[in-house]
């Protein structure tokens, strides 16, 4: 019919989820100031989801818990999903494993449940406590230092009290997630462990090419490369002794 037009399901659809996020935009922005002030109030250790297991941060506000918009932002499905993949496919019962750069302690649970005896070093006081808490709640044992290889060059909290570790402890699988100072670490490495997995970080220092070379030099073959963020030269390297 002339001058009708024809409005297509899909269309009204996207119009309407559209105009609706704009609608829940609009009316939390109304509230942000207040709802930041109850953040604020609010009683701190939140449980976070990360891939397939929880932590609690002791630094994140509780009612962050409570509300889709929050959890979307705390929680992370695919969090070092590259890394854990490696450890599952590459670690057996029995191998020791040693981690530098802990983060949550999630790899050291993967690790752990492979049958890897675990020793992580991580230059954060807080994390390195939160670690061994997180590894209780999942009844795994496993060695923390709090200390630091190199020169720690992103570390998430304070550091007092962090030991500096003069060798890597000797081990099967080397897992390096040092923000930035993995340069250093694999210049200097002095073990053979039969495999190292490396997240690059070209954005603090240590660009993939320089990882890449590093590895070869010491004597391995890059078997994998995985994109973490490439946008800021991100990867995830598996290297394998020759």
């Amino acid at each position: 019919m002339k001058g009708s037009s024809i409005i297509s399901p899909l269309y009204s659809k996207q119009q309407m989820d559209k105009n609706k996020d704009n609608l829940s935009e609009k009316t939390f922005s109304l509230v942000r100031p207040l709802w930041m002030l109850i953040r604020k109030l609010s009683p701190k250790g939140a449980y976070i989801k990360l891939g397939d297991y929880w932590v609690k941060d002791p630094s994140l506000a509780k009612i962050d818990r409570l509300f889709p918009r929050t959890r979307q932002k705390i929680d992370v499905e695919n969090y070092e999903e590259n890394s854990i993949a490696a450890l599952r496919r590459f670690v057996s019962q029995g191998d020791r494993v040693t981690i530098v750069g802990g983060g949550y302690g999630i790899t050291g649970i993967v690790a752990m449940e492979k049958g890897g005896q675990v020793t992580l070093i991580e230059a954060s006081k807080e994390r390195a406590k939160d670690i061994l808490k997180t590894w209780e709640k999942y009844k795994l044992k496993g060695t923390v230092i709090h200390g630091y290889v190199g020169s720690p060059v992103n570390v998430w909290g304070e550091m007092e009290g962090a030991d500096k570790i003069e060798e890597i402890p000797d081990c099967d699988i080397l897992e390096l997630d040092c923000e930035g100072g993995e340069k250093e670490v694999l210049a200097n490495l002095s073990i053979q462990p039969r495999v190292i997995i490396v997240e690059s970080h070209g954005d603090l220092g240590s660009p993939t090419s320089l990882v890449k070379e590093l590895l070869e030099r010491k004597g391995y073959e890059i078997i994998e490369e995985k994109d973490e963020e490439p946008s800021r030269d991100i990867m995830v390297l598996v290297a394998k002794r020759k």
